[in-house]
């Protein structure tokens, strides 16, 4: 139900996957175990176009975002006024109401947090999707323990390879693994990222576009005398890349890649574990169910929890880049992420002109 217009725009993806602006859209309304947030930053992913592809469509995009909480329920943990963050469910059939590029939205209690005095709201906004999937990689996937605890008796929080470290998961991932106890953490990236990386957790860093990069690798770490490489992880999400990364992989080496690959040994990361999802395979018709994962979506969100307690100090993101201007031009904002062309995260200030 929606009962008024907000004002300001909302970026929009039609059925076909194109993008649109809409004005003066609709304030939606909370449903059980919800709550109603003015959005005051709303974080841009690749995701916000790329999920078209999913057959996710005919909805407002964006998931990740900061606000100031407006309608509660009585027995809700927050109250009206509180400074929020967090992320929205994703899947076929997703309401305009889970749009984060909007005056105002709704989201589940369960996948927001209140945001800390010493945390930017710039930087708010941004944090949930990045670092959810990082955790998801690290803490469910490869069985990395959490930041502050002890792994099984045997387990070697590395070697770990992250391929694409400038990528804004890779960046989350590095500083996540550090604060696990991986080592070593080798990194390919532009070299013009390699002193940044080192200061965020990279041991040793190594420029994708060399032609020899994939020997660099495989002899520092035969060098380093640490054994091959057991956990991989493709954070750029190209074939080629993915190719690559094998190519330094051994038969031991967990892989994963933030989107989906045709090498099976690959698994995909995700933001969110705590709902089902429906999505649509890329390039055909059919409909895949992903099912619910709670006890990897409390692990995930423990990652979470203290890349947000421990931020400025133990974690950080070096570039947030904050647009405040017209719908429009953010829409084109929104599409330089999706194609690749920024580094750091963008954030759009909301309401949008």
């Amino acid at each position: 139900m929606a009962t008024s217009r907000s004002r300001g725009s909302a970026l929009y993806v039609n059925e076909d996957g194109t993008a649109k602006v809409l004005r003066n859209v609709a304030t939606p309304e909370p449903d059980a175990r919800e709550i109603q947030v003015e959005v005051l930053y709303s974080g841009s992913n690749p995701a916000d176009i790329a999920h078209a592809h999913l057959g996710i469509t005919s909805t407002v995009m964006g998931y990740d975002f900061m606000g100031k909480v407006t309608k509660v329920e009585p027995n809700s943990a927050y109250r009206v006024g509180d400074l929020v963050a967090g992320y929205t469910p994703t899947g076929i059939g997703r309401p305009s109401k889970y749009g984060a590029h909007q005056p105002y939205l709704v989201a589940p209690e369960n996948y927001t947090w209140r945001v800390p005095s010493d945390v930017p709201h710039a930087h708010a906004a941004v944090l949930s999707v990045i670092v959810c999937t990082a955790a998801d990689a690290l803490f469910n996937i490869f069985g990395f323990p959490l930041p502050g605890e002890q792994g099984p008796d045997g387990t070697r929080a590395g070697p770990l390879l992250i391929w694409g470290g400038s990528t804004s998961v890779g960046i989350a991932m590095m500083q996540l693994g550090r604060a696990s106890g991986a080592h070593p953490i080798f990194v390919t990236a532009s070299s013009k990222r390699h002193a940044m990386l080192k200061g965020l957790g990279a041991t040793q860093c190594f420029d994708y576009s060399d032609t020899d990069v994939v020997y660099q690798i495989k002899r520092a770490v035969d060098d380093a005398k640490v054994g091959p490489i057991l956990y991989a992880a493709d954070c750029v999400g190209s074939p080629d890349n993915a190719e690559k990364v094998t190519a330094v992989a051994s038969n031991q080496t967990k892989l994963v890649s933030t989107r989906g690959q045709r090498d099976g040994r690959f698994q995909m990361p995700f933001a969110t574990k705590g709902n089902d999802i429906t999505l649509r395979i890329p390039g055909t018709d059919n409909i895949t169910k992903i099912s619910a994962q709670p006890a990897q979506q409390a692990q995930l969100w423990k990652g979470l929890e203290w890349a947000v307690k421990n931020y400025g100090s133990g974690f950080m993101m070096p570039a947030v880049d904050v647009f405040e201007g017209t719908a429009e031009d953010a829409l084109r904002r929104v599409n330089d992420v999706a194609e690749g062309r920024t580094f750091g995260k963008l954030v759009l200030k909301h309401p949008l002109a």
